[in-house]
């Protein structure tokens, strides 16, 4: 006898088994706990993002090397010798840096180089001192005690001083001629000393003042003159 299954109870048994088919795919989907899942209990794979390509890095800057130093030339300095003041004239007495003496005239405010000395510069005198600017090309750095010379070297002079002695005299001005006496018998006592001296120092000149000529020594067109010095001879008048 066959027994008629009623077709509601057909079409239910066939929505369950479609629904138990769709509903494991829907849950892995949404992440949610499959009964039926193999990899069920494991760590999830972590997904690995693709690096981004990374920007070269900057070289950094070539620090260059600080070039050394120029070597100054050697120090020349002057050496102070004397100081004479007249007024408000002074007299200076240096010596120079080849040793050789050197007389320069200064008086205050001048601001000009020593002579013969590009930037070498007088800047103040004092008693038995002085201070003296440097070239900026030869500054002074050294102290030299032997020289009296003291450097101020952020200002680039040097106080100079008269290590020993008292300053030296500046030099003695020409001596004026001797004036000539208008006395008239002074002048003839004068000439006498000088012709007597002159005729004991010089024989042969003393004795041409004495010379007599003879008449037979005289030549033609000549005549015989007599002086206190001696005679001459002269040309006759035509």
């Amino acid at each position: 006898m066959k027994i008629k299954t009623p077709w509601k109870t057909l079409k239910i048994i066939a929505l369950t088994l479609a629904y138990s088919l769709l509903l494991p795919a829907h849950a892995e989907e949404a992440g949610q706990f499959n009964l039926f899942n193999k990899d069920r209990g494991k760590a999830p794979v972590p997904v690995i993002k693709p690096n981004k390509p990374k920007k070269p890095a900057k070289s950094p800057p070539k620090i260059s090397k600080p070039k050394p130093p120029k070597k100054l030339p050697p120090q020349k300095d002057f050496s102070l010798r004397g100081i004479n003041r007249i007024g408000s004239l002074y007299r200076i007495h240096l010596q120079a840096p080849d040793r050789k003496p050197l007389w320069v005239d200064w008086r205050k405010g001048n601001k000009k180089d020593i002579p013969g000395y590009a930037g070498y510069r007088i800047l103040k005198v004092g008693k038995r001192r002085l201070q003296l600017a440097y070239p900026k090309g030869i500054p002074c750095q050294k102290d030299k005690p032997a020289q009296g010379v003291t450097c101020n070297v952020a200002k680039n002079y040097a106080r100079m001083e008269i290590l020993r002695g008292k300053p030296t005299a500046a030099p003695a001005a020409p001596k004026a001629p001797a004036r000539i006496s208008r006395n008239k018998n002074q002048a003839r006592q004068a000439n006498r000393t000088s012709n007597r001296g002159q005729s004991k120092q010089t024989p042969a000149l003393a004795a041409s003042f004495k010379k007599q000529i003879k008449p037979e020594d005289v030549p033609k067109g000549m005549k015989v003159v007599k002086t206190p010095f001696g005679d001459r001879l002269i040309p006759k008048p035509k």
